[in-house]
């Protein structure tokens, strides 16, 4: 496969990127509307106070879904990633109807996290909650990552840093305000464990974004060693 790609491409994509990148990288996809907005709607409408062990169920998955693509990326350090797992494994037609699949939750989650957060930002400015809905393209980003593997994860760096900043804001801000009595009763009335474990199902999509690391393996300077740390740290 590693021939194929070379002989296809004929030009060797430039080794730059280091496990600091890849974790920045990751932390960015991941923060969006899985992690913004989602816990509101989860902990009204399934769990109660009981949200955490959703969120914690959900990150033990994709903890042990990422412990495989770290593998694959060790054993096929190449850009395509998922399509090249099952292509090697389970043959073409199977990855090619995989990864349409994956292309199209990709599409579907770019657009969930902007329909999330548009009816915050329109409040914020004291507009309809519909205010802010516009089809358009970030062409900025697009020139970007035109330019380079290097440059685009330099600005991600910048970028991921304020998020993980706000982040922690969130998590200060709310532990000063917090109240005990709002944890009791734990788990919502009239719900169960089913309702946590369902929970889970929809803030799993907090975590989508490690998997889209893999696709950067020929971009590493050592991707036997960089991959694996990258994916599991992020």
């Amino acid at each position: 496969m590693q021939s194929d790609v070379a002989e296809a491409s004929g030009v060797e994509l430039k080794k730059t990127l280091g496990v600091f990148e890849l974790i920045t990288m990751g932390v960015g996809f991941m923060c969006g509307a899985g992690i913004f907005v989602s816990p509101g709607y989860i902990a009204v409408t399934l769990t109660g106070p009981s949200l955490f062990l959703a969120y914690l169920s959900a990150a033990v998955s994709a903890a042990l879904s990422s412990f495989c693509y770290a593998e694959f990326t060790v054993s096929i350090p190449l850009a395509g990633a998922a399509y090249n797992y099952i292509y090697a494994t389970l043959g073409e037609l199977i990855a090619w109807i995989t990864v349409s699949n994956l292309l199209f939750e990709y599409i579907l989650s770019n657009a969930a996290v902007a329909r999330g957060f548009s009816p915050y930002l329109a409040r914020l400015f004291n507009r309809p909650s519909k205010y802010f809905y516009r089809n358009y393209k970030s062409h900025i980003m697009d020139a970007i990552q035109c330019w380079g593997i290097r440059e685009s994860a330099s600005v991600n760096n910048v970028i991921t840093s304020i998020q993980i900043t706000v982040l922690v804001f969130i998590i200060i801000a709310g532990l000063t305000k917090a109240n005990k009595a709002n944890f009791s009763p734990l788990i919502k009335p009239g719900a169960s464990w089913k309702n946590i474990f369902n929970g889970a199902a929809v803030s799993y999509f907090s975590f989508i974004g490690f998997d889209a690391l893999a696709t950067t393996a020929e971009e590493q300077r050592d991707p036997s060693r960089d991959m694996p740390r990258g994916i599991l740290g992020a």
